[in-house]
């Protein structure tokens, strides 16, 4: 079973890698947008995703600092977990209805939507798995 110091190391370093590249090339992020959306709206799909890529960045230095600086039974500790939780859950709930929106079909979008899945059920396993040891 992974801890939640693994997952805390796995996000980080990803977040690590995807945040900055997502900042300094966001062209390479356009496999995951219909190619219409593309074409209309070129430099706002730059900006969103540059934008996004910042975030993601930031999280990587957060989620670093919380695993390696805060005890595993503090509230801040908690607090990131749960956040973390509703931030990937919400985040799947929205790619997936940008998939059935979509009227053509992308492979990398749904795989980047079971990476969001994936991190979203492992959060909310320790949200839930930190709330039973508080109690």
């Amino acid at each position: 079973m992974i801890s939640l110091n693994t997952l805390f190391l796995f996000h980080s370093v990803l977040a690590g890698i995807i945040g900055p590249l997502a900042v300094l090339f966001p062209q390479f992020f356009q496999v995951f947008y219909n190619p219409q959306s593309i074409e209309k709206n070129s430099e706002l799909v730059h900006v969103t995703v540059q934008l996004y890529g910042a975030l993601i960045t930031g999280q990587s230095v957060l989620v670093h600092t919380v695993r390696i600086h805060i005890p595993a039974s503090s509230s801040l500790h908690r607090g990131v977990v749960n956040a973390y939780a509703l931030i990937f859950a919400l985040t799947t709930v929205v790619m997936i209805r940008s998939h059935l929106l979509q009227s053509c079909f992308n492979f990398l979008a749904l795989a980047n939507t079971i990476l969001f899945f994936s991190l979203a059920s492992c959060y909310v396993f320790f949200s839930y798995k930190l709330r039973s040891l508080k109690q």
